[in-house]
């Protein structure tokens, strides 16, 4: 049987190892040099998820093989397994999970590890973890070649969601993916716009952006009205109910202008009012896809102001947009 296994393929090998976990993995590089070897393959460790609680706390495999095959990882995300739910022994450790995190980031640091990819979600407010905010921004200042970058679900407060944005700016005009939807846990604080501005202005290379309307409406408008951003082919504007001011048709005639390419997606999440959806739409919006979820009871609705919001949408983007509706948990496409 020895032999056997000793005869298989490395590709076969490879295979099999993609279906294991990454703490299988590890003991698997122990058994013999041809495992050793076929486990030496960029893409079993090309994606690495980290889940703080979890991977670091209680298994110190994900130390191990991180220092093992570091050259390997390209796309890293980050969060935490519960992150709504209070954790009763955190408060008791907090000093581990301190100590922990900022060694593993270390590594990643002293390693120079170059990622293709981030994605921080679930983190809610690091106010207790300053140390690790440190080494998190200290190893993305690192960072040269990131083209993804995702903080979407981060929840970070306003401050630490700033600082890390701005870490990131060695990399900038690499970045072709941005999602900062609900990125930081108060959204009806303003962050610091010149910051925020001076951020994505930077990225001259983004093509897709997905984006909260507070923020787009507040900073966002200020930076795609400038022009600096010319290879911007699609912006996600993801509504929630609560903010639904209207942004001028001068201000989105003068974006079309500027950004003749630029198609926008209108995502309306869980509306209560079809009076405020149609406030929003504008005539020089160059709108591509309408998506529009609605509560289980509308405010103001009727059949009238239903007819009215197809209505406009016919006159003013029949030529490019499709259109899908939910309604009732029922989903129709128009």
């Amino acid at each position: 049987m020895q032999a056997l296994w000793d005869c298989l393929p490395t590709d076969v090998l490879i295979m099999i190892f993609t279906f294991l976990p990454r703490r299988e993995r590890l003991a698997c590089s122990m058994v013999c040099m041809s495992w050793k070897a076929a486990l030496n393959t960029p893409s079993l460790w090309k994606h690495m998820l980290v889940i703080v609680d979890k991977d670091l706390m209680n298994d110190p495999s994900t130390i191990l093989f991180t220092r093992e095959y570091h050259k390997f990882i390209k796309s890293l995300e980050l969060g935490w397994s519960r992150p709504y739910v209070p954790i009763r022994w955190l408060s008791t450790k907090v000093s581990d999970v301190v100590k922990r995190t900022t060694r593993y980031f270390i590594i990643l640091t002293e390693n120079f590890v170059q990622l293709h990819s981030l994605k921080m979600h679930c983190w809610n407010d690091l106010s207790r973890f300053r140390k690790i905010v440190y080494h998190i921004a200290l190893f993305l200042k690192a960072q040269t070649s990131l083209a993804n970058l995702c903080f979407y679900n981060a929840m970070l407060n306003k401050c630490d969601f700033v600082r890390f944005i701005m870490s990131c700016m060695n990399c900038g005009t690499r970045v072709s993916h941005l999602d900062i939807r609900n990125s930081y846990y108060n959204s009806n604080d303003e962050i610091d716009s010149v910051q925020v501005i001076n951020c994505i202005e930077h990225m001259k290379g983004l093509r897709l952006m997905k984006v909260d309307y507070s923020i787009f409406r507040r900073e966002v408008t200020h930076v795609l009205s400038s022009g600096n951003n010319i290879q911007l082919r699609i912006v996600e504007i993801h509504i929630h109910n609560g903010d639904l001011t209207p942004i001028r048709n001068d201000d989105w005639k003068e974006i079309s202008d500027q950004l003749s390419g630029l198609k926008v997606a209108l995502y309306f999440n869980n509306m209560l009012d079809i009076e405020g959806v149609i406030s929003v739409l504008q005539r020089s919006i160059p709108l591509q896809t309408f998506y529009l979820t609605t509560a289980k009871s509308w405010h103001n609705y009727s059949p009238n102001s239903c007819y009215e919001m197809f209505r406009v949408l016919a006159m003013l983007y029949r030529n490019t947009l499709g259109i899908r509706m939910r309604v009732k948990h029922r989903c129709r496409v128009v």
